[in-house]
Protein backbone atom coordinates (compact mmCIF):
# COMPACT_ATOMS: atom_id res chain seq x y z
CA UNK A 1 0.00 0.00 0.00
CA UNK A 2 2.86 2.36 0.77
CA UNK A 3 4.36 1.68 -2.66
CA UNK A 4 1.08 2.74 -4.29
CA UNK A 5 0.98 5.95 -2.22
CA UNK A 6 4.50 6.85 -3.33
CA UNK A 7 3.55 6.19 -6.96
CA UNK A 8 0.48 8.43 -6.61
CA UNK A 9 2.52 11.29 -5.13
CA UNK A 10 5.08 11.04 -7.91
CA UNK A 11 2.34 11.11 -10.55
CA UNK A 12 0.73 14.15 -8.87
CA UNK A 13 4.03 16.04 -8.98
CA UNK A 14 4.95 14.86 -12.48
CA UNK A 15 1.63 15.95 -14.05
CA UNK A 16 1.51 19.24 -12.13
CA UNK A 17 -2.04 18.95 -10.83
CA UNK A 18 -1.63 22.05 -8.67
CA UNK A 19 -1.42 24.24 -11.75
CA UNK A 20 -4.91 23.19 -12.97
CA UNK A 21 -7.65 25.70 -12.10
CA UNK A 22 -10.49 24.55 -9.91
CA UNK A 23 -13.56 24.93 -12.08
CA UNK A 24 -16.13 23.18 -9.90
CA UNK A 25 -15.72 25.27 -6.75
CA UNK A 26 -18.07 28.23 -6.40
CA UNK A 27 -17.01 31.43 -4.67
CA UNK A 28 -20.54 31.74 -3.33
CA UNK A 29 -23.18 29.28 -2.23
CA UNK A 30 -26.59 29.48 -3.90
CA UNK A 31 -29.44 28.20 -1.75
CA UNK A 32 -29.51 24.44 -2.01
CA UNK A 33 -33.13 24.24 -0.92
CA UNK A 34 -34.61 26.08 -3.92
CA UNK A 35 -36.70 23.03 -4.98
CA UNK A 36 -38.00 22.69 -1.42
CA UNK A 37 -39.00 26.36 -1.42
CA UNK A 38 -40.73 25.95 -4.80
CA UNK A 39 -42.74 22.98 -3.50
CA UNK A 40 -43.77 24.98 -0.41
CA UNK A 41 -45.09 27.73 -2.69
CA UNK A 42 -47.21 25.18 -4.57
CA UNK A 43 -45.10 24.55 -7.70
CA UNK A 44 -44.87 21.02 -9.08
CA UNK A 45 -41.14 20.27 -9.39
CA UNK A 46 -41.52 16.62 -10.39
CA UNK A 47 -39.06 15.94 -13.22
CA UNK A 48 -38.03 19.60 -13.32
CA UNK A 49 -35.02 21.64 -12.23
CA UNK A 50 -34.61 25.26 -11.19
CA UNK A 51 -32.19 27.36 -13.27
CA UNK A 52 -30.75 30.60 -11.91
CA UNK A 53 -30.47 33.06 -14.77
CA UNK A 54 -28.58 35.57 -12.59
CA UNK A 55 -26.72 34.59 -9.42
CA UNK A 56 -27.07 38.12 -8.06
CA UNK A 57 -30.83 37.49 -7.81
CA UNK A 58 -31.04 34.07 -6.17
CA UNK A 59 -34.83 34.09 -5.74
CA UNK A 60 -35.53 34.39 -9.47
CA UNK A 61 -35.37 31.05 -11.32
CA UNK A 62 -36.67 29.33 -14.42
CA UNK A 63 -38.39 25.97 -13.99
CA UNK A 64 -37.19 23.60 -16.74
CA UNK A 65 -36.99 19.93 -17.56
CA UNK A 66 -33.66 18.28 -16.86
CA UNK A 67 -32.89 17.93 -20.57
CA UNK A 68 -33.64 21.60 -21.31
CA UNK A 69 -31.59 22.68 -18.28
CA UNK A 70 -28.62 20.68 -19.55
CA UNK A 71 -28.93 22.18 -23.06
CA UNK A 72 -29.03 25.72 -21.66
CA UNK A 73 -25.92 25.15 -19.55
CA UNK A 74 -24.13 23.78 -22.60
CA UNK A 75 -24.86 27.05 -24.44
CA UNK A 76 -24.05 29.60 -21.72
CA UNK A 77 -21.16 30.44 -19.40
CA UNK A 78 -21.36 31.83 -15.88
CA UNK A 79 -18.79 34.47 -14.91
CA UNK A 80 -17.83 33.85 -11.30
CA UNK A 81 -16.64 37.42 -10.71
CA UNK A 82 -19.79 39.35 -11.60
CA UNK A 83 -22.17 36.34 -11.23
CA UNK A 84 -23.87 36.99 -14.58
CA UNK A 85 -24.47 34.46 -17.33
CA UNK A 86 -23.14 35.02 -20.85
CA UNK A 87 -23.87 33.32 -24.15
CA UNK A 88 -21.01 31.64 -25.99
CA UNK A 89 -20.96 34.76 -28.24
CA UNK A 90 -20.20 36.96 -25.22
CA UNK A 91 -23.65 38.55 -24.81
CA UNK A 92 -24.36 39.38 -21.17
CA UNK A 93 -27.77 38.23 -19.93
CA UNK A 94 -29.02 41.16 -17.84
CA UNK A 95 -32.82 40.88 -17.66
CA UNK A 96 -35.27 38.04 -17.14
CA UNK A 97 -36.98 38.82 -20.46
CA UNK A 98 -33.66 38.66 -22.31
CA UNK A 99 -32.84 35.39 -20.55
CA UNK A 100 -36.23 33.91 -21.49
CA UNK A 101 -35.78 34.85 -25.16
CA UNK A 102 -32.26 33.39 -25.28
CA UNK A 103 -33.27 30.20 -23.47
CA UNK A 104 -36.30 29.67 -25.71
CA UNK A 105 -34.02 29.99 -28.75
CA UNK A 106 -31.60 27.44 -27.31
CA UNK A 107 -34.41 25.00 -26.51
CA UNK A 108 -36.01 25.35 -29.95
CA UNK A 109 -32.67 24.87 -31.74
CA UNK A 110 -32.17 21.69 -29.68
CA UNK A 111 -35.43 20.26 -30.99
CA UNK A 112 -37.29 20.43 -27.68
CA UNK A 113 -40.82 21.79 -27.49
CA UNK A 114 -41.21 23.08 -23.97
CA UNK A 115 -42.41 26.20 -22.23
CA UNK A 116 -40.21 28.14 -19.86
CA UNK A 117 -41.67 29.38 -16.59
CA UNK A 118 -40.09 32.27 -14.67
CA UNK A 119 -40.63 32.13 -10.91
CA UNK A 120 -39.78 34.91 -8.45
CA UNK A 121 -39.85 33.66 -4.87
Amino acid sequence: MEKERVRGREKYKRLGYRSYPQTTRLDFHPPSSINKRLRRCGYDTTGKEAHHWNYNILNSVFLLSRKAHHRIHAAIVMNRKDKYCYTKDGVKIETAEQAKAIYEGIIRSSGLNEEIQLINL
